[in-house]
């Protein structure tokens, strides 16, 4: 619903900003039948995301023939799962943010705010092409743990569909909601490659780290009571141990690898951040409105449907779909091969004084030949070379403007 979406982002920095926060979500998740046994070949061990679609129960525009959520008759992702498991905010954010990154978040609940707490984080989505990593966490006092895991809160990836949302909506019920509080952070694909290709490169592992120090301080600012803090690792376990604990030294913090399956908080991170990623690729609607097909399976590379997806539903000029991580080397390679070159102006000439313009040619004021500035045209001209163009302005070219038509005039 449109009460629902998020504001437009209001920074020039799509990755290191204040990110707009749903509030919990009304409607709870209901288990589906799975394809037991699927595994990722990426890992071994991580389970191909099954698709999700809105649940038949009370929702408009349900399609009982077709078994799916129907909108604009506009294409969403379709697999063999025959019902969904639908979070209203998240499937809101999926149909029509998605660009976006985005916190969603639990109440906290008073106990946590006077009770000595342990925290959990973990992701899901690393590792896919297509598709949000989400990063949570979870937090309750240490005895609600006990309950955790009698309920089955480990590794997500170890679990059924069913299981996972059973516990999800386990843990988003009144009981539980009075005694554990959790927040997950989606990072869209749009947010990842921006970073990871931006001039000053915004690594992965830099990303997650910030993310999840993020969620931490704003859990803690927001009065969670902390006492021990359990992280899956990403990078070297002592070093990330260190600085998170130099960070948060009222916390007593555990890097680990595996720390999803070792403490039982970091498992129902791991399931929260699970739940979220599947229901947002399973309901994904393409913003930029394009007829491409939704139809990507789990995302990773490995995936036989993501490599015939990707390998079909490209642009020349602008690649690929939003849900793209541009910066994977599967895509990059794609667009290698197919996509059109485009020669920028050169952004290492910064003094405008070394520049003269002479009969429609931007040459160089030093006794050498000048060289000419290019850039290719996104109306169907392969190259650039018979093209001449003035210097822009340096308020443009700081800006990142470039001209889209009437090329090559100031």
């Amino acid at each position: 619903p449109e009460t629902n979406c998020p504001a437009r982002l209001r920074a020039s920095c799509p990755y290191r900003v204040e990110l707009p926060v749903y509030a919990p979500a009304a409607r709870s998740l209901v288990p589906t039948p799975t394809n037991k046994g699927k595994q990722d070949a990426n890992d071994g061990n991580e389970e191909v995301d099954n698709c999700y679609r809105a649940a038949s129960g009370n929702v408009e525009g349900w399609n009982e023939n077709e078994g799916r959520y129907v909108k604009n008759d506009e294409p969403i992702a379709v697999t063999d799962t025959p019902h969904d498991v639908i979070d209203e905010n998240i499937f809101a954010y999926a149909r029509d943010n998605n660009r976006e990154s985005i916190i969603f978040e639990s109440d906290i609940p008073e106990i946590c705010k006077t009770t000595p707490c342990v925290l959990g984080v973990d992701e899901a989505g690393r590792g896919p092409v297509c598709g949000p990593m989400v990063y949570a966490i979870a937090f309750c006092p240490k005895y609600v743990e006990k309950e955790l895991k009698q309920q089955g809160c480990t590794d997500s990836k170890v679990l059924t569909i069913e299981q996972r949302v059973g516990i999800y909506n386990m843990i988003k019920s009144e009981h539980m909601s009075q005694s554990m509080g959790w927040k997950a952070h989606s990072l869209s694909a749009t947010t990842i490659s921006s970073g990871m290709l931006s001039r000053t490169k915004y690594s992965l592992n830099d990303l997650a780290h910030d993310t999840t120090i993020s969620l931490i301080r704003k859990c803690l600012d927001a009065g969670v009571c902390g006492d021990a803090l359990y992280v899956d690792t990403v990078g070297t376990d002592s070093t990330y141990q260190a600085k998170l604990q130099n960070l948060f030294p009222s916390l007593k913090v555990t890097v680990a690898k595996k720390a999803d399956s070792k403490y039982v908080v970091t498992g129902a991170a791991s399931i929260i951040a699970k739940v979220i990623r599947d229901t947002v690729i399973s309901n994904w609607r393409h913003p930029e409105r394009i007829s491409a097909n939704c139809d990507f399976g789990c995302g990773y590379p490995s995936d036989p449907k993501v490599k015939t997806w990707l390998s079909t539903n490209w642009d020349p000029i602008f690649g690929f779909p939003s849900v793209v991580r541009f910066s994977w080397q599967t895509a990059d390679v794609i667009l290698k091969k197919r996509a059109k070159t485009v020669i920028w102006e050169d952004d290492e000439i910064e003094d405008d004084s070394h520049w003269s313009v002479t009969n429609g040619s931007c040459l160089s004021n030093s006794k050498s030949k000048g060289a000419t500035l290019q850039q290719t045209t996104l109306f169907g001209v392969d190259s650039a070379k018979d093209r001449k163009f003035f210097k822009s302005h340096r308020f443009y070219t700081s800006a990142g403007l470039s001209t889209t038509e009437n090329f090559g005039k100031l």
